[in-house]
């Protein structure tokens, strides 16, 4: 966490971090949980393999906004989605700033 890199856009704050582990659910719940970002839509990326984690509110609404993408796998349940970008990540968070 201390090498990942956080971008905020408009209601959802957006976790970059590369690992070999499959971490972006674990990642998502507990910035979601913690006390700076209570409350918040969060998702989390990890460019090694772009796979990625949506907790909050705003899932559903991200999801609806990411299935426009033909490069974006998104699914899951209110509160809680998941998913894989099959392009790179930085150029996705150029684009999810212009659907939201």
């Amino acid at each position: 966490m201390s090498s990942c890199d956080i971008i905020n856009l408009k209601d959802v704050h957006i976790v970059i971090f590369e690992s070999d582990y499959k971490l972006t659910g674990y990642i998502a719940s507990v910035v979601e949980a913690s006390k700076d970002t209570y409350g918040s839509t969060i998702m989390a990326i990890n460019r090694r393999d772009g796979s990625l984690s949506v907790r909050g509110d705003l899932a559903l609404y991200i999801k609806e906004k990411l299935e426009k993408l033909p490069y974006i796998e998104i699914d899951g349940h209110p509160g809680f989605m998941g998913g894989k970008i099959k392009y790179n990540p930085y150029a996705f968070i150029d684009e999810l700033a212009k659907l939201i």
